[in-house]
């Protein structure tokens, strides 16, 4: 999905809503490469559902100009968001989390 979406130079707004299934562990999950896919003019970004998609999603996006971010996790009973704290930290637009 990273892939395609590094071809939208133009894509301003992103909602992505990750549905609640089971995910193979971690260990065993390919990881995500190494390298960021910039998405140039994202201003905008809804993510919702499990962290472990959000997570990989986040570590292969780098987004300069975003602004606003509005981030709903699913109830979990472990939660680590890693990625995702990284890439909120770097996200320099970003007034205000909460």
């Amino acid at each position: 999905m990273v892939t395609a979406l590094s071809v939208l130079t133009q894509l301003e707004s992103l909602s992505l809503t990750f549905q609640l299934e089971s995910l193979p562990h971690r260990a065993t999950r390919i990881p995500p490469p190494d390298m960021c896919t910039l998405i140039p003019a994202l201003t905008y970004l809804c993510l919702q559902g499990v962290p472990e998609y959000m997570e990989d999603l986040v570590a292969q996006i780098d987004t300069p100009l975003l602004e606003s971010m509005v981030v709903t996790l699913f109830n979990q009973e472990f939660l680590e968001v890693s990625e995702l704290s990284k890439f909120v930290c770097c996200a320099d637009r970003l007034s205000l989390v909460d």
